[in-house]
């Protein structure tokens, strides 16, 4: 079992499914849950409800930035002259 933040840490292909297990962690007011993803049984006890909130906002901001788009790029390019 692995505890809080490194566990989520740990998994390098967070899902919409982790987030789902946290969030529904959170609502039952336990700090443990145990669930399957990706094809592995997980298994993750928190601290306590700040570290769980930290968790959650962590795999919410990993989610969206695998899912965000490129911004494009401007290359500037100055020339004195000489």
């Amino acid at each position: 079992m692995m505890i809080g933040i490194d566990a989520v840490n740990h998994y390098t292909s967070l899902t919409q499914s982790d987030l789902a297990a946290l969030e529904t962690l959170l609502a039952s007011g336990r700090l443990e849950v145990e669930y399957e993803s990706a094809g592995e049984r997980r298994r993750v006890k928190f601290n306590n409800t700040a570290h769980l909130l930290t968790a959650i906002d962590y795999v919410r901001r990993a989610l969206t930035n695998a899912s965000a788009t490129p911004r494009p790029v401007t290359l500037v390019e100055f020339d004195r002259g000489c």
